[in-house]
């Protein structure tokens, strides 16, 4: 191999080497404390909503949360679990059960700018969720994908808050008098607080 053709292979080398190091460098690694078990009350009524019925209850999530998440960036890598919902308080309805759990909490999108390392929030979806509703006297089934907003603040950045998004529920069974749809809307705190960094 010429002289020329060497060099120019340890050019091409050298590029492809620092293309790579440069990509990884954009990965970024979201890490919580204390993680683990978490709480998620409702911060007043979570409602859901479809065509004539409205039902509004508290709701308590529990669950488990990564202490280290890697190339957060990217959509569908894990942030934990739910093992838990429960009801109580409810207007214009009632919720009876959970089906399918537990449920994986996953990454939307992480919202922010990746240089400097400066976020704000975490879109995060959780799949598979079912609920038994009584509407109108009759029992309605439910399932969907809900899509939330996990908000940091502060310094360091505290994760306090959870915003549901207006996830959609759709009808799986259930009578005429069952809506094709709910919405639900509302908002959760977090216990313990999570303290977030990332690097």
């Amino acid at each position: 191999m010429s002289l020329l053709k060497r060099a120019a292979s340890a050019a091409l080398l050298v590029a492809l080497m620092c293309a790579a190091m440069a990509g990884s460098a954009t990965a970024t690694t979201m890490m919580l404390e204390p993680a683990g078990e978490f709480t998620m009350a409702s911060s007043g009524a979570i409602t859901y909503t479809g065509e004539g019925v409205e039902v509004a209850c508290s709701q308590t999530l529990e669950g488990s949360l990564e202490g280290s998440t890697a190339n957060v960036e990217t959509e569908g890598g894990t942030l934990g679990q739910i093992t838990s919902s429960r009801w109580s308080e409810c207007s214009g309805g009632s919720i009876s059960s959970a089906l399918s759990l537990p449920l994986t909490i996953r990454i939307g999108r992480l919202l922010g700018s990746p240089i400097p390392r400066n976020f704000f929030g975490i879109l995060y979806f959780i799949g598979g969720e079912a609920y038994e509703f009584t509407l109108i006297g009759t029992r309605c089934l439910y399932a969907g994908t809900a899509g939330m907003l996990w908000g940091f603040s502060g310094s360091p950045l505290r994760s306090t808050t959870v915003n549901d998004l207006g996830t959609t529920f759709t009808k799986v069974s259930g009578s005429a008098f069952c809506p094709p749809i709910l919405r639900r809307a509302g908002r959760f705190n977090i216990s313990p607080t999570q303290v977030a960094s990332f690097r």
